[in-house]
């Protein structure tokens, strides 16, 4: 009967056996024995550290909910006063300087109100009883005049085109 036979590890299965207690063995020592005066600042990095760990340093940075207002703190001193600053300019429309311009036709057709050379047309309108449409009206020659062409509901009636200048 071969069955009561006793079997001897392979040399192999030995050596492993062995090399799996001493390193077993050598991480309990480095357990017990390894602290932080023994480690090197810098030498335990972020990619070294286990997943679990790296999620825990996460959710210690994330603020948390915040806390109530705290009371107001008491006033500073006064500041002193700054310097008074340069004048500013007149703006670009003088009230007193505006005039207004007409020009007037009988029948349909272009009408066109001009400024005084070298002044600016602001804007313009056409008016009179029987307009009955302003086909394109604005400024031009250079925003000297105001032209408008008008449409009249009576070829009899007239038509006027006013503008607002401004004297340059």
């Amino acid at each position: 009967m071969k069955g009561n036979r006793r079997h001897w590890p392979s040399p192999a299965t030995a050596i492993a056996l062995l090399a799996l207690f001493v390193s077993l063995g050598g991480s309990a020592y480095a357990i017990n024995k390894i602290g932080t005066n023994q480690i090197r600042n810098g030498a335990v990095t972020k990619p070294k550290l286990a997943k679990n760990i790296k999620r825990q340093l996460d959710q210690k940075t994330q603020p948390g909910p915040r806390g109530a207002q705290g009371p107001t703190g008491p006033s500073g001193p006064t500041g002193t006063t700054g310097h008074q600053g340069d004048p500013g300019t007149d703006g670009i429309v003088n009230p007193n300087r505006l005039y207004e311009v007409t020009a007037t036709r009988t029948g349909s057709g272009a009408v066109t109100a001009t400024c005084n050379t070298g002044d600016w047309v602001l804007t313009g309108w056409t008016w009179g009883s029987n307009v009955v449409a302003t086909t394109s009206m604005g400024p031009q020659n250079a925003r000297r005049e105001w032209r408008a062409e008008i449409v009249l509901g009576n070829e009899a009636s007239t038509g006027s085109v006013s503008a607002t200048c401004y004297d340059a």
